[in-house]
């Protein structure tokens, strides 16, 4: 799903295309982050849609950061990991860094 925002640009209006991703409503903040969003946004409709579409936006950049960049880090943290003895302590932390990673690529692969 898309969602619209129009942001000035210089002297014209572009309309920038915002993206609703599926992991938002795995997160328990994300009713907030909406209700909060509608309550202080103007009495139109419009007005509502734009601050919720902008605050929203802001909110997951904030919540989950750069996907494909904690992707590369978490693959590194694994990579060191796989290379180190194969004991007990080491081994769990790689099955959490290895369900961590496909939760990533997960998530990044749902908003292609």
């Amino acid at each position: 799903m898309r969602l619209a925002s129009r942001k000035p640009k210089k002297k014209q209006n572009v309309l920038k295309l915002q993206r609703f991703e599926e992991r938002w409503l795995r997160d328990s903040g994300i009713l907030e982050a909406v209700k909060g969003s509608w309550e202080v946004a103007g009495y139109s409709m419009s007005d509502k849609i734009n601050r919720c579409v902008n605050d929203l936006s802001n909110w997951s950049k904030d919540r989950f950061g750069d996907v494909p960049n904690q992707i590369k880090i978490v693959q590194k943290k694994l990579d060191d990991l796989n290379k180190q003895s194969q004991h007990e302590g080491v081994m769990s932390e790689i099955r959490r860094l290895e369900a961590r990673l496909n939760d990533l690529v997960e998530s990044e692969e749902s908003n292609m």
